[in-house]
């Protein structure tokens, strides 16, 4: 997180760790605070990267739009490749993931 908090130019309050049944991830920009599936650890690393750059970037972009994908593709070039092989693996774990 620290690491994509330099790179990204944006800075968090804050992230908590708890089991959850439908996302991996989430950002509350109000807050800027992050909350991860306790599931997540059980992911790749490029998996886990995806969802912290694509959970970080919320306070940048709000909506899954073309400039929240835009910024993906600008901090993470690979991303749909690491949220293809995070589903692939683990959406028995997490049954609706939306990421």
């Amino acid at each position: 997180i620290n690491q994509y908090e330099k790179i990204l130019k944006e800075s968090i309050q804050g992230f908590k760790i708890q089991k959850m049944k439908r996302i991996w991830g989430s950002c509350n920009a109000t807050k800027r605070t992050l909350l991860f599936n306790l599931e997540l650890a059980k992911a790749p690393s490029e998996g886990i990267e995806y969802v912290v750059v694509h959970e970080l970037l919320h306070l940048k972009a709000r909506h899954h739009n073309e400039y929240f994908r835009d910024l993906l593709s600008l901090y993470l070039p690979d991303w749909q490749r690491a949220k293809a092989s995070l589903k692939e693996t683990y959406l028995e774990s997490v049954p609706s993931s939306p990421l």
